[in-house]
């Protein structure tokens, strides 16, 4: 996990420069008041939207209450969130085709939700803690998934 935690921090820096905020991701059902991700009010919440070919989002956050959302359309797209801490959400949307995901989450009281809309998917959601959710929505073909979760 560590490595991974690297690598997506690696790439969360390389990516500081570019304004990460998407105004019309408020517009969306999945933040709209109510829902997990809404609920959660976070201190810190990142967000990517990506629309296109060839894309990579990464989001490394630490501390409480911390909100990240990733969503990606079109194909050969990679995502990967690393939080540590409590009360954390992570979500990551893809749309398209060859996509991978992964979520890492060590602390208390974290969910994590991957979907994934197209075919050639992988998914993987790894938590350390207790009161942890997850779940993982497929739909495509030649799909892979995991979930592991460590108390």
């Amino acid at each position: 996990m560590s490595r991974w935690r690297g690598m997506c921090g690696a790439l969360a820096l390389a990516l500081g420069g570019i304004d990460a905020g998407a105004a019309d991701l408020l517009d969306n059902a999945d933040l709209a008041s109510g829902s997990e991700l809404a609920r959660t009010a976070a201190a810190s919440t990142a967000r990517i939207q990506q629309i296109g070919l060839a894309n990579r989002a990464a989001i490394g956050q630490t501390g409480e209450r911390l909100v990240a959302l990733i969503r990606q359309t079109g194909a050969a797209q990679e995502a990967a969130i690393a939080q540590d801490g409590s009360e954390l959400s992570a979500q990551i949307i893809q749309t398209g085709y060859a996509n991978r995901a992964r979520i890492d989450q060590q602390g208390n009281d974290n969910q994590a939700v991957i979907r994934q809309l197209g075919a050639y998917n992988d998914a993987r959601i790894e938590q350390v803690g207790d009161g942890f959710k997850s779940s993982i929505t497929q739909f495509g073909n030649h799909q892979n998934m995991q979930v592991r979760q460590y108390r």
